[in-house]
């Protein structure tokens, strides 16, 4: 059935394999992860936060999601449980219950006792990337990644953070030096006689669900998001933990079933399935007008805040907080969200900001399953589909809704329903990747360890005089995960004043003909494996003086269309 749509709409979203399906996503500020059943892990938007071994975005254009987009490396054998994204970086709960997290690191939050990044490099993945050290003998059983730090729900229960996630009675982070992790970390003292059930983060506070339905939040407080009635942060001096740390007050009788942080806001579903939220609300992340802020000064909280009015009789089933908006996937299926919406992120084919949730338009999705749950980022929101579906909205720079553009969605009419696709992701098929890089004999290798079929970067230049010569050296490497064959073909027609032949390597194995007609093809190539092809170029007597002549050439898998990867040796007479 459809959240909103008719049943004459056109076009269904289509089912998941089961083992292929994603069954949780996480937002980053301009990047977005899938957790699928099987445990794999795929991440799309800006390059250095995706941990796929260089810097180059995904998503932003065609051809680079669905097969092509590379699973994250968690290591031998590993699998991940869970995923939480912060601003700039991932962390992933593994199957053994360690815990690993790429991208930026500025503040110490990837917990490997510096503030290098990692994941933007080859190398840095998979068996090379060490576990979290939580301490000796344990392993976490939740992750929650707040802006530029992370809190591990640990197998005794305690909490440990580190990075920029405060609750330590200082202001300095953890993780960034030599000897701050492991049994050197200790956990964040959040009182006696209650066990934590579950973590939440927004951009600098963190809220803990106990087992008894009460929460407490420490952190930034700049608009009153730890319900404390003021805007003083929590956890940055002595003394302000532990037993002296207050319970946020729900009201009379109240205790809460789920936290929800986000940006500077926070929400707390109720044992009464009421949803009240307190923080920041200068655009409506409240949904209420009126005060900029609720939960900053004395008196509004407990019986004074008010719930969220979804709508008649309707109450929210989960809830997701990005920046500066508010999500919510109602007891009938449909989908909310309110407050600032200027890229699109409320879904409404507008760039309005939006308070009055009861009055919302339930967002547009198309015909097809129910959406299960919805996660957001800073500015932009997923809905993963009962089946495992995903769709995306709201802001898309560098792809971080993986539609292989830039173009944001849900702020023009139009976009929305049957018109928003689906994103393009297969947990389950092998990624094939050719990539090319050049040089002439004697200089360094130019390529950007990015697959793309339009010429950028990767052209290696010379400037030779009539009847000169140049030799360049061409390097195809297989940057899939598979054992793979691929071809090689010199694009366009050959200009006649520059003559070109191709060899195998180093060696006198003539192969131009092969290249200028597409049928070379390499030996099949391992993982990481590369081959070599020769250039010997002689610029003739003829040829025009200041004029560039350019050897286009491209190298794709055999039996593809898509991925190609693309290069040119370029030779000036002068």
């Amino acid at each position: 059935m459809a959240l909103t749509s008719s049943p004459n709409d056109a076009h269904a979203v289509p089912p998941t394999t089961e083992a292929f399906a994603v069954t949780a996503l996480a937002g980053g500020d301009e990047h977005t992860c899938a957790l699928f059943a099987n445990g794999v892990v795929k991440c799309w938007g800006n390059g250095t936060r995706l941990g796929l071994g260089d810097t180059y975005a995904r998503g932003d254009e065609p051809g680079e999601m669905g097969r092509q987009l590379g699973r994250v490396d968690l290591g031998t054998g590993r699998t991940a449980t869970a995923i939480t994204a912060g601003s700039d970086f991932t962390c992933a709960l593994l199957d053994d219950g360690t815990v690993k997290c790429w991208g930026g690191n500025d503040y110490g939050q990837l917990g490997q006792g510096d503030d290098e990044p990692r994941g933007a490099r080859r190398g840095q993945m998979g068996d090379a990337l060490p576990p979290v050290d939580l301490g000796s003998g344990r392993t976490a059983v939740a992750v929650e990644a707040v802006t530029v730090g992370v809190c591990a729900l640990l197998d005794d229960s305690s909490v440990k953070c580190w990075g920029a996630a405060g609750g330590r009675g200082d202001r300095e982070p953890r993780g960034d030096e030599p000897g701050e992790m492991g049994d050197s970390l200790p956990p964040i003292d959040l009182g006696t006689g209650r066990t934590v059930r579950a973590l939440s983060a927004g951009r600098g506070s963190v809220c803990a669900l106990f087992d008894d339905g009460s929460i407490k939040c420490w952190g930034v407080n700049y608009y009153g998001q730890l319900g404390l009635g003021d805007e003083e942060a929590r956890g940055d001096e002595p003394g302000e933990m532990g037993d002296a740390l207050p319970q946020v007050d729900l009201g009379a009788g109240r205790t809460a079933v789920e936290v929800f942080a986000g940006g500077y806001t926070t929400c707390a579903l109720l044992d009464d399935a009421s949803l009240k939220c307190w923080g920041d609300n200068r655009v409506g992340q409240l949904g209420r007008s009126g005060a900029s802020a609720i939960g900053d000064d004395p008196g509004e909280m407990g019986d004074r805040l008010a719930a969220v009015a979804l709508g008649a009789g309707r109450t929210a089933r989960t809830v997701a907080l990005g920046e500066s908006h508010t999500c919510a996937i109602l007891d009938d299926g449909a989908a909310k969200c309110w407050g600032g919406n200027d890229q699109g992120q409320l879904g409404q084919g507008d760039e309005t900001n939006r308070r009055d949730v009861a009055a919302l338009t339930p967002i547009q999705f198309g015909s097809g399953p129910v959406a299960a749950t919805v996660v957001a980022g800073a500015d932009h929101n997923c809905v993963v589909f009962d089946g495992g579906a995903v769709k995306c909205w709201g802001d898309n720079t560098l792809g971080a809704l993986g539609l292989g553009d830039e173009r944001d969605r849900g702020d023009q009419t139009g976009e929305m329903g049957d018109a928003l696709p689906i994103v393009d992701l297969v947990a389950g098929q092998h990624v094939r990747r050719p990539d090319l890089a050049l040089k002439r004999d004697g200089g360094p290798w130019v390529g950007d360890d990015r697959y793309e079929g339009q010429l950028r970067n990767q052209r290696v230049g010379v400037r030779r005089e009539r009847l000169g010569s140049v030799t360049f050296y061409l390097r195809l490497q297989n940057d899939g995960d598979r054992r793979e064959r691929f071809t090689v073909l010199q694009m366009g027609g050959s200009e006649w004043q520059i003559r070109r032949r191709y060899f195998q390597g180093r060696s006198h194995e003539n192969v131009t003909v092969d290249v200028l007609t597409g049928r070379y093809v390499t030996p099949p190539l391992e993982p990481g494996a590369s081959t070599t092809i020769r250039i010997e170029v002689h610029v003739r007597r003829r040829a025009r003086h200041d004029h560039l002549y350019g050897i286009p050439l491209r190298a794709r898998v055999v039996g593809t269309d898509l991925p190609v990867d693309t290069v040119q040796a370029e030779i000036t007479v002068h």
